[in-house]
């Protein structure tokens, strides 16, 4: 079950609303975060044909869970999930690396 929604999740580029699987992805990623990285890496490396390319979805459900993750995996491991991240740059650089937010009450200038 879990592989299933990780592959509905990751893997997929479907036009259905995915929400919700990306919410109870984020409760797999909290308990499995090697699991996920390993298959945010595996998908990083198929990339050959036009189903594997993401698209802007799952470039936003990807960055979601790499957030969720990155801080419990090992140096090398985050290392090559901040590449694979550099790698969906282009398709939609917004979730990738988001632009920081000023605080409420700070002032420009």
């Amino acid at each position: 079950m879990r592989d299933g929604l990780l592959s509905a999740v990751i893997d997929a580029d479907e036009l259905v609303s995915r929400g919700r699987w990306v919410n109870t992805a984020k409760l797999v990623a909290d308990e499995f975060p090697d699991l996920v990285a390993t298959r945010l890496a595996e998908v990083s490396s198929q990339g050959g044909d036009d189903h594997n390319r993401p698209n802007r979805r799952s470039v936003g459900a990807r960055a979601t869970l790499s957030s969720r993750i990155a801080r419990r995996l090992a140096k090398p491991v985050r290392q090559q999930l901040i590449a694979t991240l550099a790698e969906w740059e282009p398709i939609d650089h917004t979730p990738v690396f988001p632009r920081p937010r000023p605080s409420a009450g700070s002032r420009r200038g």
